[in-house]
C-alpha cells in the first residue's frame, strides 16, 4: 500500500536512538538520513519487483535483521526522448525486454548497499537462513552526489520519470548553468527554466557565455578552476541560493532549530556544492577544470 507514516511521537523516539551509518559525515547528511529513514518488514519469500525510485540523491539500504538478495542494473536503459520513456514502477520494465541485471548480491545482516538515482533494482527474501520476518531500513544522503554518473547518463536522466515525478531538474542543471531553481513546479516551469539557463542552439553564443563565466570564476587567471575558486564564486552574495537546498522538501517537516545550526549546514552545502561542481566538469579527474572541459 506504499507504506505508512509513523506518528510524530514514534518517529521522534526512533530518530533519538537511531544512529546513521558511520560514513555519513556532517550535519546535513546526518539530518537527511534521519528524516528520510524508512523501515521495510519482509516475510520469507517476499519480493519487490524491479523498479527505479524517484530519488534525485543516493540512497542506502541497510539490512538490520536477516538477509536479502538483490539484483541491480547500474546503467539505466537509454531514453532517446520522452516518447521512449518506459515504466519505472514495480515490474513495469519486465515486459519491455529491458531488464538485464548486471550484479547480484546477498546483503547480510549489518551490511548495506548504496544505489544511485534511476538505478533499477529487485529484491527477494529467501527462506534459507532467514527469520520469519526480516527488517531493513533505507535512507538517503546529500553529500557527495554522484555527479559523474549524472553527467554520463544525463540525456537519459532528463528524459526519465525523475524529471516528471521528482525535483531533479534544477539540482542537476545547476552544476552546469550555475543558476538557481525556479519557483514553480517542473511541469509548469520547464520553458522558464530554459530561459533562465540561457538555453541556445547557437554554438557561438554558448561558447561566448561559457568563456565569460570561466574568466569570472578563474580568480587567479591560471586557466584552470579549483574547488576554492568555485566555492568563492558560488558563495558570492548574489548567489545565496547556492548556500542552501534547491528545494525545501529535503528535510520534510524539520527545520534547523537555531541560526548557528543553519549557518553550519549552509557552509557544508556550499563547500559540497563547489566540490560536486568541480567533479561534474573535471572529465579527466585531475582535480582542475580546464576551459575545454568547462
Amino acid at each position: 500500500d506504499g507504506g505508512d507514516e509513523a506518528p510524530p511521537a514514534v518517529r521522534a523516539e526512533i530518530q533519538r536512538v537511531w544512529k546513521p551509518a558511520y560514513f555519513l559525515d556532517g550535519a546535513v547528511n546526518l539530518r537527511e538520513a534521519n528524516e528520510s529513514q524508512e523501515f521495510w518488514f519482509s516475510l520469507q519469500n517476499g519480493s519487490v519487483m524491479a523498479h527505479a525510485d524517484t530519488y534525485c540523491i543516493p540512497a542506502v539500504s541497510l539490512q538490520l535483521r536477516g538477509r536479502k538478495q538483490w539484483r541491480l542494473m547500474p546503467a539505466p536503459p537509454p531514453i532517446g526522448s520522452v516518447l521512449d520513456r518506459y515504466d519505472t514502477h514495480d515490474g513495469g520494465i519486465y515486459g519491455k525486454g529491458l531488464w538485464r541485471p548486471s550484479y547480484e548480491a546477498m546483503v547480510l545482516e549489518g551490511e548495506a548497499l548504496v544505489f544511485f538515482p534511476h538505478q533499477f533494482h529487485e529484491t527477494f527474501v529467501p527462506e534459507a537462513g532467514n527469520p520469519k520476518c526480516t527488517v531493513a531500513t533505507t535512507f538517503q544522503f546529500q553529500h557527495p552526489l554522484p555527479v559523474r554518473f549524472t553527467r554520463a547518463f544525463l540525456p537519459t536522466l532528463v528524459n526519465s520519470h525523475l524529471y516528471e515525478e521528482g525535483h531533479c531538474k534544477d539540482l542537476w542543471h545547476a552544476f552546469s548553468t550555475f543558476e538557481p531553481p525556479g519557483k514553480k513546479a517542473m511541469q509548469q516551469d520547464l520553458s522558464a527554466s530554459m530561459k533562465r539557463w540561457c538555453t541556445s542552439r547557437d554554438d557561438a553564443a554558448i561558447l561566448h557565455r561559457s568563456e565569460a563565466m570561466f574568466r569570472d570564476i578563474d580568480a587567479d587567471g591560471s586557466g584552470g578552476l579549483s574547488a576554492p575558486e568555485l566555492e568563492r564564486y558560488l558563495g558570492e552574495p548574489s548567489r545565496k541560493w547556492a548556500r542552501w537546498f534547491l528545494t525545501e522538501d529535503y528535510f520534510y517537516d524539520w527545520q534547523p532549530p537555531s541560526a548557528n545550526e543553519r549557518e553550519d549546514m549552509s557552509r557544508e552545502v556550499l563547500r559540497n556544492r563547489a566540490e560536486d561542481t568541480l567533479h561534474y566538469h573535471d572529465v579527466d579527474n585531475d582535480g582542475v577544470v580546464t576551459s575545454a572541459e568547462f
